[in-house]
């Protein structure tokens, strides 16, 4: 994680560290935040919908350990 005083955050993450997809640590004087990019916060958010969907989480997780053969390479449509 990246950390930053307060003063040099505007400048350090709009001059790249958005890009990377690493948080930042803001350091203040009483208080800290973190800070992370529109993106990976929507990610965050999405990750979060989903996993509060009954039964979606797990028939994922079952379907992520189904043996390859499983799935069928030619899809009739």
């Amino acid at each position: 994680m990246t950390i930053f005083l307060i003063t040099a955050v505007k400048q350090s993450f709009l001059n790249g560290s958005a890009l990377s997809s690493q948080p930042i640590l803001i350091m203040g004087s009483k208080n800290n935040a973190v800070m992370i990019s529109q993106q990976d916060y929507s990610a965050i958010e999405e990750t979060i919908y989903l996993n509060s969907i009954p039964r979606l989480s797990k028939s994922i997780q079952e379907m992520m350990q189904a043996p390859d053969d499983e799935f069928s390479q030619n899809i009739s449509w």
